[in-house]
């Protein structure tokens, strides 16, 4: 797990091989080697590093496709959106590209006076949408222009989350009378659109249990009986060289999250609502399925038995908003 050596170190020290051993006994033992081999395997192509978000930082400062050919022309003249109802992560994000700017152009962030018509709106990921659109959509009724470019840039963006905020800033901007084109930036994105679900790079199993006493039947047919049966992804479906090293070493690592997450949402019931045993869901489903943690967090998107505390041990202790 030294790929993710850097979460929170400065406030939980570092990602000792102890705490992960005390993370990985609570599987049962023919779960333990298949979950640590393929998510090491995942971390290494999703896991963000202090030392990658620097790099993503400083070569937004100086996209070309972005700036031009003057980059300190293009950010005196940007306006850089500093609007997230909830969390840290704009925060943060801003104040590391607060720095590289100033470093690279002489520029910082206060001083970008939003006179060109281009306005950036910056942070980590994209999962359902929901987030960003929460942010922009004050931002789009009372303080945007009548005509301007607005940039989304994150490191990541997952496909279902991009098409719902999309939709409603199209549909937004349109009851506000307003001409705003929309431009998405990023490093990675993950496929999790449900009728892409056999191409899709979030945890969507393929098979659960579907019979017996134990919590994953319990949970289905929860959902079952609620009028949302889970929709299986295709056995084989897994995409070559993307964030699963193929179908077997996915098919574990969904099983036992699965198994681990229904059982954790049996052990704590004072979870919320939109606790799903792979990650918090809006809708009623397994979970979001997410793959990626960055050095400051672990998405509450991803599986429970990634970050779930008390009485289960997390591996990503995460802060909550």
């Amino acid at each position: 797990m030294a790929t993710a050596g850097d979460y929170r170190k400065n406030e939980l020290g570092p990602l000792t091989a102890d705490h992960v051993h005390k993370w990985i006994e609570q599987f049962d033992g023919e779960e333990r080697l298949p979950v640590l081999a393929e998510l090491d395997h995942i971390l290494k192509k999703t896991y963000f590093s202090e030392t990658s978000v620097d790099s993503f930082l400083e070569g937004l400062a100086k996209e070309p496709k972005l700036v031009g050919g003057d980059p300190s022309r293009f950010w005196k003249a940007a306006g850089i959106l500093d609007i997230q109802q909830g969390g840290n992560s704009q925060k943060e994000m801003l104040a590391r590209f607060d720095a590289i700017l100033k470093r690279q152009t002489g520029n910082n962030i206060r001083n970008c006076d939003a006179s060109s018509g281009d306005f950036i709106y910056v942070d980590d990921a994209i999962f359902t949408g929901n987030r960003i659109w929460r942010d922009l959509q004050p931002w789009v009724a009372n303080a945007a222009p009548r005509k301007a470019t607005l940039h989304i840039i994150v490191n990541a963006l997952h496909t279902g989350g991009k098409y719902y905020a999309g939709q409603q800033l199209t549909k937004a901007f349109g009851q506000a009378a307003k001409d705003v084109k929309v431009v998405w930036w990023c490093v990675t994105k993950f496929e999790n659109r449900k009728y892409y679900k056999n191409q899709s790079e979030v945890f969507w199993p393929s098979e659960f249990s579907e019979g017996g006493d134990d919590e994953v039947s319990a949970y289905v047919q929860t959902l079952n009986a609620a009028g949302y049966p889970p929709e299986k992804r295709l056995q084989g479906s897994t995409p070559k060289d993307g964030v699963f090293s193929g179908e077997v070493g996915r098919a574990a690592i969904e099983r036992a999250f699965l198994k681990a997450g229904a059982r954790i949402l049996a052990l704590c019931p004072y979870l919320p609502g939109s606790a799903r045993p792979l990650g918090f869901s809006k809708l009623m489903t397994l979970g979001f399925g997410a793959t990626i943690v960055t050095y400051r967090n672990c998405p509450n998107n991803c599986p429970l038995a990634l970050w779930a505390g008390d009485p289960w041990y997390p591996l990503f202790s995460r802060k909550t908003n």
